[in-house]
């Protein structure tokens, strides 16, 4: 609001996305829409806006190039609302997250080469602050995560010892006795179940650190609201290279963009959504379509 205020601006909106790397941007914070515009807001697509991927093009985006491709990148509900836009201004942390501040129509005449440098200062400061949260907030979540695992894992392990350390301790009274034939098989047996359990631990353990195995409560959910038309976006983004490795192709729909918002677990219907994005781009047929849309 103060910087709408201060640069006259009808309206400002600014984009980013929730997690690592993603490509489509949901809008964090808006100020002057209108309710019908600000209750479904639209989402940005990055790639679809012209804007480049690598951090070191940053110099590349320049005012005259940016507000005629970048209106693309705006793309669902109530994006036509955005055609008078005056300045759109791209924020990149790293390779990690990507911010949009897009202005409104200025109430006085504004040359936007002119003040370009200024406007970019602005959104730079803007971004880097949320984008720096964002990242905050994300260590904090994997630091959850590796807290959650690191009791499951201790749990796994507690529960295999048992029986592992039952089969050890047979085959040490067993090694008490005389030995004869049908003693040495009772050992061999006991410590071959052993052996076999230690190397079910072993897998368990190595499974459960690569996919961060997390066994939760429902209460442990967590809802919030957050648009379904960019989860599924990026989902289906993420494995674009591999449907074109594998010689599939990859379509979207229009009518991905015209999802609503929805109170999710976005981490848990991320997971989902893209493992049946992946099994599809596995198993389908070379040279075959697979078609993402909402019906």
């Amino acid at each position: 609001e103060q910087i709408r205020h201060f640069c006259h601006c009808r309206y400002l909106v600014f984009f980013a996305n929730i997690r690592e790397g993603e490509t489509v941007l949901a809008p964090l914070a808006q100020v002057g829409l209108p309710t019908g515009v600000e209750k479904q807001l639209p989402h940005f697509n990055w790639r679809k806006a012209g804007l480049p991927l690598d951090k070191g093009q940053v110099k590349q985006w320049q005012p005259q190039r940016l507000n005629a491709t970048a209106v693309k990148g705006i793309r669902g509900d109530n994006s036509s609302f955005f055609q008078d836009l005056q300045s759109v201004q791209p924020i990149s942390l790293g390779q990690i997250y990507r911010g949009v501040l897009i202005f409104g129509p200025f109430a006085d005449r504004v040359d936007i080469v002119r003040e370009h440098h200024f406007l970019s200062e602005i959104s730079h400061i803007i971004g880097t602050l949320v984008l720096t949260e964002l990242e905050i907030l994300n260590l904090q979540q994997q630091q959850k995560q590796w807290e959650s695992t690191a009791k499951l894992l201790t749990h796994q392990v507690r529960t295999a010892l048992t029986p592992i350390t039952a089969q050890v301790g047979t085959a040490k009274l067993l090694l008490q006795r005389q030995a004869n034939e049908q003693t040495n098989k009772l050992i061999s047996s006991s410590l071959k179940g052993a052996h076999e359990l230690c190397l079910r631990l072993g897998k368990t353990v190595a499974e459960t650190v690569e996919a961060h195995v997390l066994l939760l409560e429902p209460e442990d959910m967590k809802f919030e609201d957050y648009p379904l038309s960019v989860l599924v976006s990026n989902c289906t983004e993420a494995f674009a290279l591999e449907a074109e490795r594998r010689q599939r192709q990859l379509v979207v729909e229009e009518s991905i963009e015209r999802l609503p918002q929805a109170a999710i677990d976005i981490a848990r219907l991320t997971i989902a959504l893209s493992n049946l994005i992946d099994n599809a781009v596995k198993y389908a047929f070379p040279n075959s379509k697979i078609v993402i849309r909402a019906v």
